[in-house]
């Protein structure tokens, strides 16, 4: 079971047209077998921005959408009560769990999120059908850079929203629950074709790949410093100029390989007043 994105409002409709972009940046299957060892160098990859994607990958979201929504012509369509809403309830253990996402392979979560993990409740991933999960940890502290091996930037509370962004790879499935219940959520999820070679979440590939991790968070909190051997900054800021009744600019010719990478536009015109509807 999954749900796709649908009207909402608030922050939840913020938060999942967002979650569409970045699915849609993200939508690219990996060259060879997918791992945590391949799949965090793709999050400061730009040159995978012009990559076509293959066709038959997919990408997904699971959501505390409110599911009296079910469509347009339907009573319900703009039910904002969006908390709470599970899969289904399980007992393992002896202890009460909420499934929030559950994906067939081979696929990888990409972004996890909630507005309100607070208060102690475990999150637990369940990996290719196993009995125990590979990974069990405080919902809250898992998404605000509080548990080993999933520093900032790949966690982080930002905007009232707590954030997960660090890869979690499965070769035949994924289930995640938590045992507390009225929670906000978002899982951004992709599934690969069938026959994709991964090498499933462990917290020792976690661990093996901690340096790995340092480097391309570094990248991400500073995006505008070179990445390894293969991109330099041949080129800094090229300051140029418009008259505020129109003009035009010509940037000087680059000669490649190369690739634009950021594009900032300033105003300094204090004269300049906008006219007309926002």
């Amino acid at each position: 079971m999954f749900v796709r994105a649908r009207p909402m409002s608030g922050l939840m409709l913020l938060l999942t047209l967002v979650a569409a972009m970045t699915t849609a940046m993200a939508a690219q299957a990996a060259d060879g077998p997918v791992s945590i060892e391949t799949l965090l160098p793709e999050m400061i990859d730009m040159e995978r921005l012009a990559t076509p994607f293959d066709p038959d990958l997919e990408c997904d979201q699971h959501s505390s959408y409110d599911r009296a929504s079910t469509a347009p012509d339907e009573e319900g369509w703009f039910a904002n009560g969006d908390a709470g809403k599970f899969i289904r309830e399980e007992t393992n253990d002896g202890r009460t769990e909420f499934v929030m996402a559950e994906m067939d392979g081979p696929g990888t979560i990409f972004r996890i999120w909630s507005a309100n993990p607070d208060g102690g409740g475990t999150i637990r991933f369940y990996i290719d059908g196993d009995d125990e999960p590979e990974l069990e940890a405080d919902f809250l502290a898992l998404t605000t850079a509080q548990v080993d091996g999933f520093p900032a930037p790949f966690s982080g509370r930002r905007a009232m929203g707590a954030n997960l962004y660090y890869p979690i790879p499965y070769a035949e499935s994924c289930k995640v629950t938590v045992d507390k219940p009225s929670l906000y959520y978002i899982f951004d999820y992709r599934t690969y074709p069938e026959g994709t070679e991964v090498e499933s979440f462990t917290m020792g590939a976690v661990m093996e790949n901690r340096d790995l991790a340092d480097e391309i968070g570094s990248v991400l909190a500073d995006p505008n410093q070179p990445v390894g051997d293969r991109f330099t900054v041949a080129q800094g800021p090229i300051p140029l100029s418009l008259k505020a009744d129109g003009g035009i600019a010509v940037l000087p010719e680059f000669r490649g390989p190369a690739a634009i990478s950021r594009l900032e536009v300033k105003i300094e015109s204090p004269e300049w007043v906008h006219e007309g509807p926002a």
